[in-house]
């Protein structure tokens, strides 16, 4: 997929020398709703269900696009679905000149896949710089969980545990976590988490905590086990993704589940008021655009026709 966005030729001229081209926030999320365009296009033809999660919902709804301080985008998948993209990604599978990453496929510190623009570098204000990133969407397993709220609550606490952990491994501790306590105690806990591996350990857990929970296809509650970040306020009823609607984002249509303003209530509360200006944080994404050495990602026909094996052809059970 080429991308839409237009190059400011004296910024160009600028920087060519250095072989990169810094974007602009503006050329940042127009590369994002490439990506984003790109796997709803692969998503509806190979029949896998998605809806827009997160800001990137809550933007949506309420803005009809990005949220204006926001940089970054959410997908959520039901497991069967999302274990086909891991398959599909393990075969060496591919979405035109953008490719699949996650602790699954090839060992990228997050236990969740990403839809990455090779061809575009990133910095955060949270990651580690050893860690290489790419632009990205996140793409979310969702799984189903406990019914019994005191049995979720006790499993939650345990996968907070591990999520905190791969934080400590994988971020800066002055660029993640809220309070100054809060960064102490990860700049003092993280020597100790790297030289164990414990990064690993906590993910190759979070991913055995998800495949411990009730089936989906039999499970009433769902949630984000591997990295939801709302605890107990992101267990919803499975009924509320049983369908989908349409939603607009940025003048295009994507894919919602049909409960989304339960869902938004649940995590936002009154999610149509905008939140005070000093809680208006995006991930201070800077980002580059390699423009020499350029090469498109390989053709991948075997990976493709995996995916269409696994499809279930006709109508879709409603999940």
């Amino acid at each position: 997929m080429e991308s839409s966005v237009k190059v400011d030729m004296q910024r160009y001229e600028e920087q060519i020398a250095g072989k990169a081209l810094r974007l602009t926030d503006e050329e940042v999320k127009a590369e994002l709703l490439a990506i984003l365009l790109a796997f709803d296009s692969f998503a509806k033809r190979k029949g896998i269900i998605y809806s827009l999660a997160y800001g990137t919902l809550l933007g949506a709804v309420r803005h009809k696009g990005f949220i204006p301080w926001d940089d970054d985008v959410d997908v959520i998948v039901p497991r069967p679905d999302y274990e086909r993209l891991v398959k599909y990604a393990n075969g060496g599978g591919s979405i035109g000149d953008y490719r699949f990453t996650g602790f699954e496929v090839d060992g990228f510190p997050m236990p969740f896949l990403k839809l990455v623009n090779p061809m575009i570098r990133v910095r955060d204000c949270a990651t580690k710089a050893r860690i290489r990133l790419d632009l990205w969407i996140d793409i979310f397993p969702l799984d189903g969980c406990d019914s019994d709220s005191e049995k979720f609550a006790a499993g939650d606490r345990e996968a907070g545990l591990c999520k905190a952990v791969v934080k400590i491994a994988n971020y800066r501790f002055w660029g993640a976590g809220k309070g100054r306590l809060n960064r102490i105690g990860k700049m003092l806990a993280m020597p100790f988490v790297e030289l164990m591996g414990l990064g690993v350990l906590a993910e190759r857990k979070l991913l055995e905590l998800a495949s411990e929970k009730p089936d989906y296809d039999e499970a009433d509650y769902v949630c984000n086990v591997v990295w939801g970040p709302y605890g107990p306020g992101e267990r919803f009823r499975k009924s509320l993704f049983c369908d989908t609607v349409e939603v607009i984002f940025e003048h295009h249509a994507f894919l919602a589940l049909a409960g989304w303003d339960d869902y938004l209530t649940q995590i936002y509360g009154d999610y149509m008021t905008l939140p005070p200006v000093e809680n208006r944080a995006a991930h201070g994404i800077k980002a580059w655009r390699r423009i020499s050495g350029q090469r498109q990602a390989p053709s991948m026909p075997d990976a493709d026709r995996q995916l269409d094996s696994t499809m279930v052809h006709g109508k879709q059970e409603e999940r």
